[in-house]
C-alpha cells in the first residue's frame, strides 16, 4: 500500500512539473495592447533571425533549453525514486522499472547529443549567396535560409 502511495506521489510530481509552468505562463500569452504585441512579435522574429534558424513554432531557444532541462530533471527524479523503491521494497518490478528509466535517460541524452552534433555540422548561408561550385572539389553541407 505504501509503494502505491509513493508511486502516485511520483506521478503527481511529474505531472506538476509539466503542468504548473504552462499554467503560470499562460498570462504571458493573453492578448496585449497592439504596441506591446508588436514589440513581442518583433523580439521573437529578431531572435529567430539572429540565430539563423527557427527553434520551434513560437518557442525561443531559452524555452527549448528550459524544457530540455525540466525533462532531464524529471527523468533523473524518476530514476532516483524507482531506485529507492527497488531497494526498500526489494521488488523485482521496481528494479526493472529503474532499469527502464535509466534506459530512457540514456536514450534522451543520446538524442540531445545527436541534435547538438547535427546543429554544429550545419552551415547557414543566406539564400542569395549560394554558389553551385563546390569548394576544393568536395560538396559542402549547405542549409539555405531566406533572409
Amino acid at each position: 500500500m505504501d509503494s502505491i502511495l509513493i508511486f502516485l506521489l511520483v506521478i503527481g510530481g511529474v505531472w506538476a512539473i509539466y503542468l504548473v509552468p504552462p499554467i503560470l505562463n499562460s498570462r504571458r500569452e493573453t492578448p496585449l495592447a497592439s504596441t506591446a504585441e508588436y514589440s513581442r512579435i518583433a523580439a521573437r522574429l529578431n531572435t529567430v533571425q539572429n540565430e539563423g534558424q527557427p527553434v520551434g513554432v513560437g518557442m525561443s531557444r531559452k524555452a527549448v533549453l528550459a524544457r530540455r532541462r525540466r525533462t532531464l530533471a524529471t527523468l533523473a527524479m524518476a530514476a532516483g525514486m524507482s531506485l529507492i523503491l527497488a531497494l526498500t521494497t526489494r521488488s523485482l518490478g521496481w528494479l526493472f522499472t529503474h532499469i527502464a528509466v535509466d534506459a530512457g535517460i540514456a536514450w534522451y541524452v543520446a538524442v540531445l547529443l545527436q541534435i547538438k552534433q547535427s546543429r554544429t555540422q550545419q552551415v547557414i548561408v543566406p539564400a542569395g549567396s549560394v554558389s553551385s561550385a563546390p569548394v576544393h572539389g568536395e560538396p559542402q553541407p549547405v542549409r539555405v535560409v531566406a533572409s
